[in-house]
C-alpha cells in the first residue's frame, strides 16, 4: 500500500477541523456584533438624552431671563404707581382735612408738595417730615394716618406679599407663553430677592398682623387715659395708636409724643422694633 495514502487517511482533514471552529466563530461574531450594537444604542440614547437637556436647561433659561425683565417692568410700574396714587390720595385726604390745611397753612407749607414729600418719606421708609415735631400736629388727621400707613407697609413688610399677590393676579389672567413666565415666578421665587415662596409669604402676612395688633392692643390698654392720648376722642386713638405701631418697624414717625407714655408700653416698642 501506498504510505502516503495511510498517512492522509489517519489524519484529520483541514475541512473537518475548520468546521468544528466554524460555530465557534460564528458565536463570537455574532457577540461582539451585538456588543457592537448595543454600544450604538447607548450612544445614541445618551446623545438623545443630552439633546433633550441642552433644549430643556435652554428653555429654561429663557424662561429665566424672561422672568426677570417682567419682574424688574413690575416693580418699576409697582413703585411709579405707589408713589402716584400715594401722592393723590395724600392730597385728597389734606383738602377733606380743614385741621390738616390749617396746620399746613400756619406753617408755611404748600400741600401738594407736603403730600409729594410724605409720599415718598412714608413709602421709602425715611422718617421725614416737613414739621417740626414730625406728625404730632396731625394726630386729628385720621385718612391722612391711614394712607401713611398703607404707604410705610407696601414699602417694607409687605413689600413682597403685594408683588406675589399682583404676579399671582396677572398669571390667572394672562394666556400663552406669558402664563409659563409668571407660573416660573410664582413658582422659583427662590431666584429672585424681591419673591418669597408662598409659605414663607403667608407666614410674613401673618407675622405682620399678629405684631401689629398685639402692639395696638399693649399700647391702648396700658396708656388709653394716659397724657399721650389726652384730648383726643377715641377713634384717634385708636387711629393714632395703630399708626404708631406700624412705623416702628417702618419709617419711624412718630404721632405722638413718646416721652408720656408708660415704661411697659415703651418696652413693649422696644422689642418690637
Amino acid at each position: 500500500s501506498n504510505p502516503k495514502l495511510v498517512r492522509s487517511a489517519s489524519m484529520p482533514t483541514l475541512t473537518s477541523s475548520v468546521s468544528k471552529f466554524t460555530p465557534i466563530a460564528q458565536m463570537l461574531s455574532h457577540h461582539v456584533s451585538e456588543n457592537i450594537i448595543t454600544q450604538q444604542d447607548i450612544t445614541i440614547t445618551s446623545l438623545k438624552v443630552n439633546r433633550r437637556k441642552y433644549r430643556s436647561q435652554k428653555v429654561d433659561q429663557y424662561v429665566q431671563n424672561a422672568a426677570h425683565k417682567v419682574l424688574m417692568y413690575i416693580i418699576l410700574c409697582y413703585n411709579v404707581a405707589c408713589i402716584t396714587l400715594g401722592s393723590v390720595a395724600l392730597q385728597i385726604c389734606l383738602t377733606l382735612s380743614p385741621h390738616a390745611t390749617e396746620v399746613l397753612r400756619k406753617n408755611n407749607i404748600n400741600s401738594l408738595f407736603f403730600s409729594i414729600f410724605s409720599c415718598v418719606s412714608s413709602f421709602g421708609n425715611c422718617g421725614f417730615m416737613l414739621l417740626d415735631s414730625n406728625l404730632v400736629p396731625l394726630r386729628r388727621s385720621s385718612l391722612f394716618l391711614i394712607c401713611l400707613n398703607v404707604l410705610m407697609l407696601l414699602g417694607n413688610t409687605m413689600y413682597a406679599p403685594t408683588l406675589h399677590f399682583i404676579i399671582w393676579i396677572i398669571y390667572k389672567t394672562s394666556t400663552g407663553k406669558g402664563k409659563r413666565i409668571y407660573r416660573y415666578l410664582l413658582e422659583t421665587p427662590q431666584h429672585f430677592s424681591h419673591l418669597f415662596p408662598p409659605k414663607e409669604t403667608r407666614l410674613l402676612v401673618m407675622s405682620v398682623l399678629f405684631i401689629n395688633g398685639l402692639q395696638v392692643i399693649c399700647m391702648l390698654g396700658l396708656d388709653w387715659n394716659s397724657k399721650a392720648f389726652q384730648g383726643i376722642g377715641s377713634g384717634y386713638k385708636v387711629v393714632d395708636a395703630l399708626f404708631q405701631s406700624i412705623t416702628t418697624r417702618t419709617s419711624g414717625m412718630n404721632v405722638m409724643d413718646l416721652a408720656l407714655l408708660s415704661a411697659p408700653t415703651l418696652f413693649v416698642i422696644l422689642i418690637m422694633m
